[in-house]
């Protein structure tokens, strides 16, 4: 309690800085999902894209940004300078390529670009939707008043109103990251039979890819670097050993057939310490230069290369509080 009202204070007072100052050899990268210009739907992944422009030009203000490449150089010769700052969007969003990138190239931010390589592939048949989207598409566009999951260890959920349906999406989602893969899926397919049918795709464009065409523009400007972020986004502490090459290895194996070069940067689905398994890393590690998570911190050399700390960026940060983040304050 004690150390979070001191952080409160540092974070009101803007004393963040001289914090900062004590902090200014750590690495930091941040974590983005998804950009919107929609004020009705405003997800914790997906940022307006006025606030993503007003961080994106406070950090090219403040502090020295850098691809991962550059970071991961540093880190391995023992020094990193001074207020530098790497940028990740994870998934592959459309967003990214039609709101984020345009900011980014203007400010001259390097970006890494972690894709879910069946996300991607998706567009090219029909809307694609990484798992967790598909529940917010099916609940989002019933009219039924509740969902009863009883039948598979979960439970029975209000659809009532807007607020009740979109605590049902964000508790059945938390719940089936917890289960193995088949175990989820059996829910999934039960959903998608269930409500599918009324979804109206033009409406949740926001959770739409982008297209292996518009990967590829991105991928040929030199700020931009792709890298894996596996083949469907499972928990990957939830894949069965036998399973993570595919989804890690394979997932890069897409990704570079698509792009026509090889890729060495990866980030974890979902990325904290439950979800990444010791095989997981392993496999992580035969495939990749490096590797980040979710887990929340800064990277100083000696880190372990397959387990980088990121900051997450939503859309509920203030922008003080964003401000106070960078300095990393809120770090382990």
């Amino acid at each position: 309690m004690m150390k979070r009202l001191v952080k409160s204070a540092i974070e009101i007072g803007g004393l963040y800085r001289p914090y900062g100052w004590l902090q200014r050899n750590k690495g930091l990268i941040l974590t983005y999902h998804g950009v919107t210009t929609s004020k009705d739907r405003q997800e914790w992944s997906h940022l307006h894209v006025d606030e993503f422009e007003r961080q994106m030009t406070y950090l090219k203000n403040h502090y020295r940004p850098i691809s991962l490449s550059q970071l991961m150089d540093m880190l391995e010769a023992g020094t990193v300078e001074s207020n530098t700052a790497v940028v990740t969007f994870d998934d592959g969003y459309r967003s990214v390529y039609k709101l984020a990138y345009p900011i980014l190239k203007r400010l001259g931010i390097p970006t890494t670009v972690f894709l879910i390589s069946e996300f991607l592939s998706e567009k090219e048949q029909t809307p694609g939707y990484i798992w967790p989207d598909k529940i917010t598409t099916w609940l989002d566009s019933t009219r039924d008043k509740h969902v009863d999951l009883s039948q598979f260890g979960l439970g029975r959920y209000s659809l009532d109103t807007p607020e009740k349906a979109y605590a049902a999406r964000g508790q059945i989602t938390k719940e089936l990251k917890l289960k193995p893969i088949a175990k989820r899926d059996e829910v999934m397919n039960f959903l998608s039979d269930k409500f599918e049918s009324a979804v109206n795709h033009e409406a949740f464009a926001t959770y739409h890819p982008m297209s292996w065409d518009e990967a590829r523009t991105m991928g040929q400007d030199e700020l931009i670097t792709l890298g894996g972020h596996t083949r469907t986004h499972p928990i990957l502490s939830r894949v069965e050993e036998k399973d993570l090459d595919g989804e890690i290895a394979g997932g890069k194996a897409d990704v570079e057939a698509k792009l026509g070069y090889s890729i060495d940067e990866f980030a974890y689905p979902n990325g904290r310490d439950i979800d990444i398994s010791p095989a997981s890393r392993t496999v992580a590690q035969s495939s990749f230069r490096c590797a980040v998570t979710t887990v929340e911190g800064l990277n100083e050399p000696g880190e372990d290369p397959f387990m980088l700390k990121r900051m997450n960026i939503g859309s509920d940060l203030t922008f003080s509080r964003f401000k106070a983040l960078l300095s990393g304050i809120y770090s382990r």
